[in-house]
């Protein structure tokens, strides 16, 4: 038996896949199957055995005096052991590809075969319902587990979500270029989008080369072509492939790579006994079935079948587990002839919808004529009926099938009677067949999905599993979502639709399913939110915010660790986490701060499972009710979706809940806040695409919430005020400036609205165009008040109105009775009319200028008595700012007087003295008042407190210049005679810390502000340098006093020695006469300078010294200098390019902090501290302050119900009023122009092509063709050339025409080649 050693490559090289494992599993799972008996071809040539092979091959296997002679199969073939199998790497085929492609020889077992055939035609097993035993046969016989193991396991394909079948002929069908393209991006678009495997023949010719040029062509567009890579299985008859020996190996290790040359191709053309197809070198998977035959074909068809009906029975797709289906077949037809029909009738015999491509000729248009002009009388069975016209018609266009294959005239009509019959059975199944027009807009891809929807039009559930998998939202509102179906969908479960939904990030289905039915409230129960953020956090192919999510939940919990390990690492009852919940919100807790409510508290949130919930679970699988009647429901539903949506980073998704929840402007900031935090936390752990990701968003809904306030502020400022300071029970019991405030949204913070708001709290009740020098004038005047106006507004008036508390719904759970009371507040919302509304209005217009009069008021007029005034005077910010801070420089002056002139020991007589006690007593005051803010801060538990409060860089410069007081004041009572120095000096330090404090008074001033801000950042560039400095420093100074100074004894004044010279060269004193040598009055007697220690050591003149201060003084003063210049220079101009922003933001916490503070000013704020503390220590012993009772403040206040659900109503139109803006100027945007501009213009060149087309091929009755055959040159001047031969009025009209089109045609593309 002769081996043909052509083939054997022996290529080194590099596989992408494991050699010895996929080796090793063919050798143990697959044979191959060649001819053991000679039988002589006696109709072709006897040179030839009926296997195909040449007698050469056989050997001594020859056969004699058998007539007639027969060859089969099972008895004339034997196994043998696989040595075709590897990977194959095409050369020569004008391009080289990318990557080899995996392919194996697959025998099939003979006795499962014999077996099979006992099974009869798949009719007569489907009616006796063997259709299951039937494949646990095929099986056996095509080796379709091994099969599927071997591509999945050992190939590393991933499992398809849809098989495309294509079949067609062999020939080379011809499309126009145009829809040549279309076509092949739409099979391309379907099989990506849906993640589909494409099935072909294999080979280089017809349909599958078709397909291969589709896949190469989208490899070499797509730069990410290994992610969006096209899974192209070839099957193949191996008897019919070109040039096979190339993929023998004779060892039978395998070949990677095998190389399979074009020039063997090219040299085995015309070669006796060497006929074949070639594989088509774009493929990327081949499977060879092997019959035993070779230069024959036909040997796959059974194989291919059976291998597509396993994959759809034991596979299964779908984004969930609830929402599985097998995975869909679906027969793509492109051309063929009669073996393609008998093809289309075993697929959708099977079920399986089948797509027809219009135009391709010979099978698939004789079957789009059967399909679109035959009426069926039964879509589900038994046959048609067929106008003799028709059926005339039908069989000259059969009969066209076979006119090329020299039949004879028996065998011609047999085949034509066979092909109609099994077209009229077809027909039975037209439901299952759409037909695709390749001239019509719409895509393939399209086509293919409508077809899966159409053949599952029954079961809407299927169908909505089947969109959701491919996400093809358009598919499910074309065919679920109709009103004809309505009865259909009414009755499928869409809460599980919409938890995949939700969980997959597909917004459009989130929108149809609400459109259609789904109601968040009774959809979002506790158990589900809880599910939501397991299965996003838990889920392994899950994104990095869901990992940073699960690593801050572990760090919230530590024996979270045990709840986020696989499932099969769990025992069976650890499988869910009931605290979650409770952990998500610590979570949000911890990224906002203490003052935010924790939004899922206490042991209601804690999610248990037990028998119960598994029994409702069941009763509940089949109702539309998403919601278990046990299970708690979540009044704030796209609250706690929108908060979901933003940590699991879902852009999309949070914009879509924001638009849905109320009180938008506080959950916008919340988002930004939360985003911003979370970018911070993902860039400690060296995310920064994450952390950048995650800024964008931040940005984005700040930007967001800056312009719903604009809008706000536009159509009714004073509600916009309102919103500013009014408590969100529903997000967190915050104001907006708390929340902007603690996440330092600056640019929120700068909106003129935020900034008018301010002028008025700060001005307190004065008017805003109070001048400065009244101001400062009328601290020490009371009369110049007489020439202040004050307004008096509603929302500042100084009697305080009750407020009711506000009730915190999302705590309790919903029930009828509460569900009636919201009915009821609904009505009795309505009921307060455009009289209340009306009110509210008047208040906000009254706000007019208040006169001061001596005592009672003017006749006719706003004005308030002087005691009124003066009190209005003291109460506002920045009167108060003004006596601070004159009383601080008072405070400055009597401390530097007592340190100047009278500080000495205690031991002295009149020490200390009582101007000291005096600073003593003052810098008292100072500290309760920082005790008193630190305890007003909004932080709940005082840990949080002191946290919130220390971040405040002044407050750290507090704390240390109180410690540095108290310990000064210390030491100044011990330490006597000399020791008193240090008392003095630490007395010092605390005082230039305290004259360096009162650079804070310079934050009011606007042009002043950045500037401390650029001193504070700058400090920090310094401290780099001087670790910078440090090294350079230590390493010259220690190298030159080992040279100039060698041996030194080792005492304190080393480290300074070391240090002090490199230090003081940067200032320019560089001690040349040290370099040098030369010192007066030193000496070099150790001895003597042990006995005189005021005697200098004489340095030792060293060369290498002056050379290192060289290079000490290039590096330092040249260097670094320079290094910290432009380091100052980088944060000046960063500072000043956002000055004005950054000065807004600090602006809020000057204010607010001397807003609270009290009237008076040190050191007679100890009084306002003695009754504040009476009226504290009353309230708690007479009347305690209720939860939800807030006391009245200009920058926070709780509304009552009706006056916030105004301000709730007035945010929501203007947010929709926001979004439509935002919405309009995206879509006048130039680039959104210029694409809706090119889609036009392809409609236009489609249009176009059209014509042109409908011109030149006329209809048959006309027998002029205005262009030229080839279509080529200009249509309007052909048309011009043609028009006196071409038939009148109609030709000059369509000259005309086309003249215009091509004249907008070029003016548009010129109008967008300027703009890009």
């Amino acid at each position: 038996m002769a081996v043909d050693m052509k083939g054997v490559n022996n290529v080194s090289g590099k596989s992408s896949l494991d050699t010895e494992q996929v080796a090793d599993f063919i050798k143990s799972n697959f044979t191959q199957r060649q001819c053991k008996r000679y039988v002589p071809n006696a109709r072709l040539d006897k040179d030839f055995c009926l296997c195909g092979r040449t007698n050469a091959w056989h050997g001594d296997l020859s056969v004699q005096d058998v007539s007639p002679a027969k060859w089969h199969l099972e008895t004339d073939t034997e196994q043998t052991t696989p040595d075709c199998y590897g990977e194959i790497s095409f050369r020569g085929f004008g391009h080289e590809t990318r990557n080899r492609a995996p392919y194996v020889r697959v025998g099939l077992n003979v006795e499962a075969l014999k077996e099979l055939e006992s099974f009869g035609n798949i009719d007569q097993m489907v009616k006796e319902k063997r259709l299951d035993d039937y494949m646990s046969v095929a099986e056996r016989a095509f080796k379709l587990e091994e099969s599927w193991k071997l591509i999945t396991e050992m190939w590393g394909v991933n499992n398809p979500k849809l098989l495309i079948s294509v079949t067609g002929g062999a020939t080379r069908f011809t499309m126009k270029p145009r829809l040549t393209s279309s076509f092949k991006k739409g099979l391309i678009k379907a099989a990506i989008s849906t993640g589909a495997w494409i099935i072909t023949g294999g080979t280089s010719t017809g349909v599958m080369q078709f397909v291969g040029e589709a896949v190469r062509e989208h490899e070499m567009s797509t730069v990410s072509a290994e992610v969006n890579k096209v899974i192209s299985l070839g099957i193949a008859t191996w008897g019919g492939v070109d040039n096979r020996t190339a993929l023998v190996h004779p060892d039978g290790n395998g070949s990677f790579p095998a190389l399979y040359r074009n020039e063997d191709l090219l040299k085995n053309k015309g070669k006796k006994g060497l006929k074949g197809i070639p594989l088509d070198h774009n493929h990327s998977h081949f499977i060879l079935v092997d019959n035993g035959t070779e230069n024959a074909y036909g040997a796959e068809i059974a194989y291919r079948a059976n291998l597509e009906h396993y994959i759809t029975t034991q596979l299964t797709t779908g984004i969930t587990k609830q929402l599985s289906i097998n995975v869909p077949v679906v027969l793509l037809v492109v051309e063929g002839g009669a073996n393609t029909i008998s093809t289309v009738y075993e697929a959708v015999k099977m079920n399986h919808p089948v797509v027809i491509v219009k135009g391709s000729g010979r099978a698939a248009d004789l079957l789009t004529f059967a399909c679109t002009e035959i009426v069926t009388t039964d879509e589900h069975g038994t046959g048609v009926t067929i106008k003799s016209e028709l059926e005339n018609e039908l069989k000259r266009k059969t009969q066209d099938l076979f006119k090329n294959l020299n039949y004879d005239a028996n065998r011609f009509e047999e085949s034509t009677s066979r092909s109609i019959n099994t077209i009229k059975k077809i027909l039975c199944f037209k439901h299952l067949i759409t037909i695709y027009n390749v001239e019509e807009n719409k895509d393939i891809d399209v086509a293919i999905l409508d077809s899966l929807m159409k053949a599952n039009m029954d079961n809407a559930q299927k169908q909505l599993h089947l969109s959701l998998a491919w996400n093809k939202p358009q598919l499910a509102k074309e065919h679920i979502f109709t009103f004809e179906q309505r009865a259909v969908w009414t009755k499928i479960r869409m809460d599980l639709a919409m938890e995949a939904a939700l969980v997959q990030d597909r917004i459009e289905f989130v929108k149809l399913l609400m459109v259609n039915g789904v109601d968040l409230r009774q959809f979002l129960t506790y158990r589900r939110l809880r599910d939501l953020y397991l299965k996003v956090i838990t889920d392994k192919y899950s994104s990095h915010a869901a990992d940073l999510i699960r690593h801050k939940l572990r760090d919230v919990r530590i024996s979270w660790t045990q709840d986020v390990l696989p499932k099969c690492c769990l025992a069976k009852s650890q499988r869910y986490e009931p605290r979650l919940l409770n952990h998500v919100g610590d979570l949000i807790i911890a990224l906002l701060g203490d003052q935010f409510n924790n939004p899922y508290p206490g042991s209601e949130f804690v999610i248990t499972e037990d028998a119960k919930d598994k029994v409702v679970a069941v009763r509940l699988e089949n109702s539309f009710n998403a919601s278990q009647p046990e299970d708690k429901l979540f009044v704030l539903a796209e609250r706690e979706l929108f908060l979901w949506a933003i940590l699991t980073n879902r852009l999309e998704m949070a914009k879509l809940f924001w638009r849905m929840a109320k009180d938008p402007l506080g959950g916008a900031l919340i988002g930004s806040a939360l985003l911003k935090r979370l970018s911070n936390l993902a860039l400690q752990d060296e995310e920064v695409d994450l952390a950048n990701e995650y800024m964008e968003a931040s940005r984005y809904w700040e930007k967001t919430a800056s312009g719903l306030l604009s809008a706000c502020y536009i159509k009714d400022k004073y509600k916009a005020f309102r919103c500013l300071i009014r408590k969100l029970y529903r997000w967190g019991d915050m104001t907006c400036f708390q929340i902007a405030h603690s996440s330092e949204l600056m640019n929120f913070m700068g909106n003129s609205c935020c900034q008018t708001k301010l002028n008025r709290v700060w001005l307190g009740n004065m008017a805003l165009y109070t001048s400065t020098w009244k101001l400062i004038v009328g601290m020490f005047m009371p009369l110049v008040i007489f020439l202040i106006k004050f307004v008096i507004a509603d929302e500042t008036a100084p009697k305080k109105p009750k407020y009711e508390a506000v009730q915190v719904i999302y705590h309790k759970k919903v029930s009828p009775s509460t569900s009636e009371e919201q009915k009821n507040q609904k009505t009795f919302e309505r009921s307060v009319g455009a009289n209340q509304k009306a009110n509210i209005k008047k208040k906000a217009a009254s706000r007019r200028p208040h006169n001061v009069v001596c005592c009672g008021q003017e006749n006719g007029a706003a004005s308030l008595n002087f005691f009124q005034a003066w009190y209005y005077f003291l109460s506002a910010p920045v009167v108060k700012f003004g006596f601070n801070m004159f009383t601080y420089v008072v405070y400055l002056a009597l401390f530097s007087m007592f340190m100047l002139t009278d500080l000495r020991p205690v031991t002295d007589p009149n020490s200390p003295s009582i101007l000291e006690y005096f600073v003593w007593a003052w810098t008292t005051t100072l500290i309760i008042e920082e005790i008193r803010q630190i305890y007003s801060r909004p932080a709940k538990s005082l840990g949080n407190k002191l946290s919130d409060w220390f971040q405040d860089m002044w407050n750290k410069v507090d704390l240390l210049m109180y410690l540095l007081f108290i310990g000064s004041v210390i030491l100044r009572l011990v330490l006597t005679g000399n020791d008193f120095l240090a008392a003095r000096m630490c007395y010092t330090v605390t005082l230039a810390i305290f004259y360096l404090r009162f650079m804070h008074m310079f934050f009011v001033q606007k042009a002043m502000g950045p500037k401390i801000i650029m001193i504070k950042k700058m400090m920090t560039d310094l401290m780099f340098f001087l670790l910078i400095f440090v090294v350079f420093c230590l390493g010259y100074g220690v190298i030159t006093q080992a040279l100039l100074y060698p041996n030194t004894s080792v005492s304190v004044n080393l480290l300074k020695d070391v240090v002090y010279k490199p230090y003081f060269h940067i200032y320019g004193e560089l001690f040349l006469e040290e370099y040098a040598g030369d010192v007066q009055g030193c000496s070099s007697n150790l001895t003597e300078i042990a006995l005189d220690s005021s005697k200098p050591r004489c340095p030792d003149a060293n060369w290498l010294a002056p050379i290192l201060l060289a290079i000490y003084m290039v590096l330092t003063n040249v260097l670094l200098l320079n290094l910290l210049i432009a380091m100052f220079s980088y944060t000046f101009q960063n500072v000043q390019d956002n000055s004005e922003i950054v000065w807004r933001f600090y602006r809020y916490a000057l204010i607010q902090e001397y807003y609270d503070r009290p009237v008076w000013s040190p050191p007679l704020i100890i009084f306002n501290h003695i009754y504040r503390l009476m009226l504290w220590l009353g309230q708690c012993f007479t009347n305690p302050v209720k939860e939800g009772e807030s006391q009245y403040s200009s920058l926070c206040k709780a509304y009552d119900h009706n006056e916030d659900g105004i301000l709730g109503r007035f945010e929501y139109a203007c947010m929709e009023k926001h979004v439509a803006s935002v919405t309009y100027k995206e879509a006048q945007h130039v680039e959104n122009k210029v694409g809706s501009t090119a889609e036009r213009i392809e409609h236009v060149i489609s249009h176009l092509e059209e014509l042109k087309d409908h011109v030149t091929n006329p209809k048959p009755g006309n027998s002029d063709r205005i262009l030229p055959p080839d279509g080529s040159g200009d249509a309007s001047s052909y048309l011009s050339s043609q028009s006196p031969n071409a038939g009148g009025q109609e030709v000059h009209a369509l000259t005309d025409r086309v003249k215009t089109m091509e004249k907008n045609i070029t003016r548009v593309l010129q109008l967008l080649e300027q703009k890009s």
